[in-house]
């Protein structure tokens, strides 16, 4: 008879296909996720890969070779886009989805290590690994938190409540459980399996109902804002002729839609108008910068001043209405210590910078090169040279009666990063009202990585309980409840003013207090599973446990 005639027809075919079975995981996933994002699919996605971390042997000859190779065509096809703004990034686009590769061969292997050389049943070992994976990742080579599995519900405000518990890793957590739950029933623990997915799914929706319920009886303070869209493609002028055309084009179409929108818009005047990453096309020069900087601030001046006489004959007069706040992104030039920033400025009256935040969390191969400390060539051949500088806090801008906190573009994707921002001016006495993202993502031409981003934000969102604003290049620009709606949406690759009267309702979840605690302790569980030596049965051998 053969050997695995008594093992479950699921855990049989792991051990014997297990390309098959990492590779129906991975379509899966990519249907579940955009630009398809068939976000049921995420929740069974995961099936096939904890059958083969259950079944107790392999038959194949190279288990992990098909296992990393399935990760290796998931994680090619989900960041397809870096290469898109310029041919040196097709060097980063393989170095990136080769490391994230790494992360799907890990969770099978240590959820093996846990289940077959240590006795931990499937239903705990999957969903811990697959957390403490998705923790790693977010902080890792400065972390890169798009693609989580609970990133795939972001457009389903219902399932989302949750995440303000132990932000988003505790939704991946819970979706890995309920599927870890319907394989161990498919294995023959029917009853067991199909307990444990019910109570997840009952517990998510449930506390989804009573969320959504209590959002929409509390009381926000209303704030008008405007987002300016434009659709400006990332380029890289080759001459100096054609970057002096491309920043007068970044000048002119962001100011003529600002105007235009201005001198059209018949309703309440708005608080507070945002621009994304980069694309106020004048330089702010911190204090001690001499001639440049003065030169900068008249500049600054004379530029804000005509975003707000569309349709004016005369200039405006000091007894009318101040110019609205902004929000821009806008690099910032530090000479006296020859540091460069990507920015979020609030401009005052005229121009004036009332305050500034540094971006502090930078892109790799975008923003900054690897390595390249030590191989100075590297910043010679990309098109991001040297690279920018890291800033070394938040900062709380005054909007009005509120608090907003800005961060910069792809900050939204970093979990830690914003709760612990969050945290730092809330113990200044300054918790933030609103959120806000400004962010380019004109460098991926429209492709799924505005979908990704958005999902960030959305996640960003829930877990912190605080409405966010995005203001993209490209889109995908808008407004979302701290409930995780997306109450406005901008277009995909298209120029759009966007007007919402948004309701600052913010609170203080669990998740700010708790913070990461508990995906730190399930990383610690897997590292003491790497380390720990094989449970021994009393014949002296490893156990050939299954589907436990």
């Amino acid at each position: 008879m053969n050997k695995d005639q008594s093992l479950p027809a699921l855990l049989s075919l792991a051990g014997r296909r297990p390309l098959l079975m990492s590779m129906a995981a991975t379509v899966i996933l990519l249907l579940a996720f955009p630009p398809l994002g068939w976000w049921p699919l995420a929740w069974v996605a995961l099936i096939p890969l904890i059958a083969v971390i259950a079944t107790p042997r392999f038959e194949s000859a190279h288990p992990w070779r098909s296992i990393w190779f399935s990760g290796w065509v998931f994680w090619g096809l989900q960041v397809y886009y870096v290469p898109m703004p310029h041919p040196a990034l097709w060097v980063a686009w393989l170095l990136l989805f080769s490391y994230l590769s790494i992360y799907p061969l890990l969770f099978v292997w240590i959820s093996r290590k846990m289940v077959h050389g240590l006795g931990v049943p499937t239903l705990i070992a999957a969903p811990v690994v697959m957390t403490a994976m998705e923790w790693i990742r977010a902080h890792a080579l400065s972390g890169f938190g798009f693609v989580m599995l609970a990133n795939s519900q972001f457009e389903v405000p219902l399932v989302l409540q949750v995440c303000d518990l132990f932000g988003a890793y505790g939704l991946t957590f819970l979706m890995t459980l309920f599927a870890a739950g319907l394989c161990t029933s498919l294995c023959g623990r029917r009853f067991s399996g199909l307990a444990v997915s019910g109570l997840v799914l009952a517990a998510v929706l449930g506390y989804g109902v009573i969320k959504l319920e209590t959002f929409e009886q509390i009381a926000g303070s209303p704030l008008n804002v405007v987002v300016v869209q434009g659709n400006i493609d990332t380029r890289f002028p080759a001459t100096e002729a054609e970057l002096n055309e491309y920043r007068q084009q970044l000048m002119g179409d962001y100011r003529n839609l600002q105007r235009t929108w201005l001198k059209q818009h018949k309703g309440p005047a708005a608080e507070l108008f945002v621009w994304p990453e980069g694309k106020y096309p004048i330089p702010y020069f911190l204090p001690g910068g001499g001639k440049e900087e003065a030169a900068c601030r008249e500049y600054f001046r004379d530029f804000h001043a005509t975003l707000f006489q569309a349709g004016r004959e005369n200039p405006l007069t000091p007894d009318e209405p101040p110019f609205p706040l902004m929000i821009v992104g806008a690099s910032t030039v530090d000479p006296q210590n020859d540091k460069q920033y990507n920015s979020a400025l609030l401009l005052g009256e005229n121009g004036k910078v009332l305050s500034a935040y540094h971006k502090m969390e930078l892109v790799p191969f975008g923003e900054f090169i690897p390595f390249s400390k030590w191989f100075p060539i590297l910043g010679k051949i990309t098109p991001v040279g040297n690279g920018i500088d890291r800033g070394t806090q938040p900062v709380a801008f005054n909007i009005n009666d509120n608090i907003a906190m800005p961060f910069v573009c792809f900050e939204s994707a970093i979990t830690h990063h914003v709760r612990e921002s969050i945290a730092y001016l809330r113990s200044l006495g300054k918790d933030p009202d609103l959120l806000v993202n400004v962010t380019d993502d004109g460098w991926f031409y429209g492709q799924t990585a505005l979908d990704q981003h958005l999902a960030c934000n959305v996640m960003r969102a829930v877990e912190n309980r605080k409405p966010l604003v995005v203001s993209a290049n490209t889109g995908l620009s808008a407004f979302i409840q701290s409930s995780g709606e997306i109450v406005s949406l901008g277009p995909r690759r298209n120029s759009e003013v966007l007007e919402q009267e948004l309701a600052l309702k913010s609170s203080t979840p669990l998740y700010a207090t708790v913070g990461d605690w508990p995906v730190i302790l399930m990383t610690a569980m897997c590292i003491l599973a790497i380390l720990l030596p094989r449970r021994k049965t009393a014949t002296g051998k490893s156990p050939q446990e299954g589907e436990g």
